[in-house]
């Protein structure tokens, strides 16, 4: 991961002498300080040049990019533990924190506090004491271990055995040997020194079935679509849109994270949803638009029944209640989008009304910059599992907007989905959406309990809405 984030790394406390790490040049100095400001929750302008700089010794320094909200702290210089005062503060994963700091083998901890425990300003940071050179190792590898940048015992936080001897080039032996010298032996009353694979859950086919029969879908306003898919988008489950530039896949993801917050009486999964975008193609005055479709549908269908059930229901779903509730992330560059897709968890666990997230699109940033394909198809797959991971545990959906490219074949070529064929395994639903005699048209290729249909859909001012039947007959016919 190193070769991935290496180049967004500030060098340490803005010393020119400094050496840089392997790749990184002069105009990247100072863009790895922005990374957490920008993936901030809502924060759609660009974070700008790197933050100010608060001095904490005469060698190190700690980046304090400046933002009014507290972001986790990147630290370069010696291994250190740095403790913000704060309630709320969104840590990137453990594995990708380590891999931002490459300087001179330094390895970062992030730890947050709240304000009413905080030590005082004189005691915000603090050395480790348990070091690598104070371990009862051979002297050969506590010297792989320091020149792969393991300085102290919390470096090894969140490590395998697999991933421990990858980047410091020993054995897979040596590798246990030295987790078990910084973890202890396997101690049934602590989890994390339990090197062995836990248990996973056990569950009966008819306890699984309850659990999807239970889950409630996201309608997409075109009731063909939805038929297609079963009832709209499966909760619990990764579903991914293909489609040429102008298709309406932005749309569709916008129509769906305004969707989600149809309140559960009128068959919806009355949640708020997460917005990543990767493009730039995020409007929210389209947004808006669709949001006041969305809710005088809803007053429509509420003066229908006139039933107080109904009216009560739908008494806090405003426009300004739907903008408010779609928590957008906009992301420069895969750096970015790693970090974000990494913090997911903790924010949905943070806000448990969650119940969509849109990735629009999760190619793009993918497909610059990259001369290691194998090395991507690893990030691709890691996130691909944490994604299918969150959508199983937290019972939500996820959607992803993908990018088509053109697959020759031996006589021609076809539009396929980006990414290449291993990045197919990565949805439990797949739709190609595509023209065809200038209508648009959607396509379930991939569903484990759905069969093959193709279905026509349009895109209007309210949104994504199917076609009427009269205009379904005279689209056969032409």
């Amino acid at each position: 991961l190193y070769t991935v984030i290496h180049n967004c790394v500030n060098r340490p406390g803005g010393d020119s002498s400094a050496p840089r790490p392997l790749g990184c040049s002069e105009g990247s100095s100072g863009y790895f300080s922005a990374l957490a400001a920008s993936c901030q929750l809502g924060k759609l302008s660009d974070p700008g040049p790197a933050g100010r700089r608060t001095k904490r010794s005469s060698a190190d320094s700690v980046a304090v990019p400046p933002q009014s909200h507290p972001v986790p702290a990147l630290i370069t210089g010696p291994a250190v533990e740095c403790r913000r005062d704060s309630a709320s503060v969104n840590n990137l994963n453990a594995g990708y924190r380590r891999a931002a700091a490459p300087v001179a083998g330094t390895r970062v901890r992030v730890e947050t506090r709240r304000v009413s425990d905080s030590p005082g300003p004189g005691a915000a940071c603090r050395s480790h004491r348990g070091t690598v050179p104070e371990m009862p190792l051979p002297p050969g590898l506590r010297a792989a271990l320091i020149k792969a940048g393991f300085r102290s015992t919390t470096d090894f936080d969140g490590v395998s055995v697999i991933e421990l001897a990858r980047e410091a080039g020993i054995s897979h032996n040596d590798a246990l040997s030295v987790l078990k010298v910084v973890r202890g032996p396997p101690d049934g009353n602590n989890r994390q020194n339990d090197l062995s694979c836990s248990k996973p859950p056990q569950k009966s086919a008819l306890d699984l079935l309850d659990e999807v029969k239970s889950l409630p879908h996201i309608i997409t306003f075109c009731s063909d679509l939805d038929n297609m898919l079963g009832g709209g988008i499966a909760m619990g489950e990764v579903t991914e849109f293909c489609g040429v530039p102008g298709i309406g896949k932005t749309q569709l993801g916008i129509q769906l994270a305004v969707d989600v917050h149809l309140p559960m009486i009128f068959g919806g999964a009355q949640g708020e949803a997460v917005y990543v975008d990767t493009e730039g193609s995020f409007m929210a005055e389209r947004a808006n638009d669709i949001a006041s479709a969305f809710v005088n549908h809803v007053q429509k269908m509420v003066r229908i029944r006139n039933d107080t059930v109904y009216t009560n229901a739908a008494s806090f779903l405003t426009t300004e209640h739907i903008l408010d509730t779609t928590y957008v992330y906009r992301v420069h560059d895969y750096c970015e989008q790693i970090a974000v897709i990494n913090q997911l968890s903790s924010f949905v666990d943070s806000h448990p009304r969650v119940k969509l997230i849109v990735i629009d699109s999760i190619a793009f940033l993918f497909r610059h910059g990259f001369e290691d394909y194998a090395l991507r198809s690893r990030i691709l797959n890691g996130l691909a599992q944490k994604l299918t991971q969150l959508a199983n545990e937290k019972g939500i959906a996820v959607v992803l907007i993908n990018q088509v490219t053109t697959k020759v074949g031996a006589n021609n070529g076809h539009l396929a989905p980006a990414l290449g064929e291993s990045w197919a395994h990565a949805c439990t639903n797949r739709i190609m959406l595509f023209w065809e005699a200038g209508h648009r048209y959607a396509r379930l290729v991939k569903s484990p309990s759905k069969k093959t249909d193709t279905v026509p859909y349009q895109v209007v001012a309210d949104g994504i809405r199917g076609l009427s039947r009269k205009r379904q007959r005279n689209t056969v016919q032409d």
